[in-house]
């Protein structure tokens, strides 16, 4: 099978398209044939080498890629109840030790993997499950009630976008920082406010909310800058490790490896999409061969949306 994989750590151009052999599902396992597979900053990531140290025991070539959407192509044992074979499906899958999503065919656990929402195409569906889930598991660390006010910085891009649309299903009063440039985007989205990004975005949410938001989601990784925006006693999601001793926030540190088979979330993505409380936004779709220039583009910055490799 074609797989796009890489040997050395480094830049975009390490990136390298081979064949490898097509995986065998094992018990409580599917094979999937990918269609399409979203190219998230975090491949970026462990394919420059941050994170290498989570690989040392996984021999190269390494895979990239969580987000998966495809078909189903086989299942191992212990599987029932699971979408049956041709059936559509999206997928988050863990990247290290297997093939990854990058690839003709990967295997994901059976808890991974829901059903493909009709209403989307294969790239649509590839840019939401990892997303999607993320975004769930920083709602439900900071258990927010009905129309308290959470602010999510990074709003326009991706993962701040599907914050703000599952953020508004539950009822909350969303403050979104973000460039002015973006204030149709995040209104789209529900947004109840737009907060300009820079040095006063605080002030600006303060403005709002003058004793602070109840919970913050942070997507852009302001760490520190953004735990001023949060009333004591609030709730802070970071993505990014931040430590904070003796606060009077709650600060909950999102990790997705943590729920990658976390089936009831995956199912709420699907089930939101349904409902029509959740969008796709495909930054850009582009063949596997495409995968160096994928990279480059990931890296440049400014999207607004996911780009996807379809296989």
């Amino acid at each position: 099978m074609k797989a796009v994989t890489f040997s050395t750590f480094g830049g975009p151009e390490v990136l390298e398209i081979g064949d490898l052999p097509t995986p065998e599902p094992g018990p409580g396992t599917i094979r999937i044939r990918v269609r399409a597979a979203g190219v998230n900053p975090v491949d970026a990531v462990r394919r420059s080498g941050v994170l290498q140290a989570q690989m040392a025991d996984t021999p190269a070539p390494y895979g990239l890629g969580m987000d998966v959407a495809g078909t189903v192509d086989s299942v191992g044992d212990d599987t029932a109840g699971t979408p049956g074979h041709g059936e559509a499906v999206i997928a988050v899958i863990a990247p290290v030790g297997s093939n990854g999503a990058y690839s003709e065919y990967c295997i994901a656990p059976a808890e991974s993997v829901a059903a493909m929402p009709t209403s989307l195409s294969f790239a649509e569906a590839a840019t939401l499950p990892m997303n999607g889930i993320t975004a769930l598991a920083a709602l439900d660390a900071l258990a927010l009630s009905p129309a308290d006010h959470v602010a999510v910085t990074g709003g326009a891009g991706l993962l701040g976008g599907i914050a703000i649309q599952l953020a508004k299903a539950r009822g909350l009063h969303v403050i979104a920082v973000a460039a002015e440039a973006d204030s149709d985007l995040v209104h789209g989205l529900g947004a109840d406010a737009l907060v300009p990004r820079g040095p006063g975005f605080v002030a600006g949410i303060r403005q709002i909310c003058p004793g602070g938001v109840d919970g913050l989601i942070d997507t852009a990784r302001l760490d520190h800058a953004a735990l001023a925006a949060v009333k004591d006693g609030g709730s802070f999601a970071t993505f990014d490790g931040l430590h904070v001793a003796d606060s009077a926030i709650s600060v909950h540190q999102i990790w997705v490896r943590n729920h990658v088979r976390d089936h009831g979330l995956l199912t709420q993505v699907a089930e939101a999409v349904t409902a029509g409380r959740l969008t796709a936004r495909v930054a850009k779709a582009m063949q596997s061969t495409e995968a160096v220039h994928a990279h480059q583009l990931i890296e440049s910055g400014g999207l607004r949306g996911r780009i996807v490799l379809e296989f």
